[in-house]
């Protein structure tokens, strides 16, 4: 399993720590479905966005070890 990058725990925390708080404010203390759903939305796109980050390094750290296998082959020849 790849190791997941602490930018990316980081912004999933915040995403979950800010979805949830939104859905306790909003729908437990002042019961209003429309905050509910925009702060849930908000927190569920920083941890897409998070997600995602770590998605694009770990494509680009197999792009580097590609990489770094196709030189030396080439220079075996």
């Amino acid at each position: 399993m790849k190791k997941i990058s602490n930018w990316s725990i980081l912004g999933m925390a915040i995403g979950i720590i800010f979805a949830i708080g939104s859905f306790i404010r909003y729908y437990i203390i002042y019961q209003d479905l429309s905050e509910v759903v925009i702060g849930f939305s908000i927190g569920l796109l920083i941890f897409a966005v998070s997600f995602l980050y770590n998605k694009a390094l770990s494509q680009e750290h197999t792009l580097d070890a590609l990489e770094e296998y196709l030189v030396d082959k080439g220079g075996k020849k």
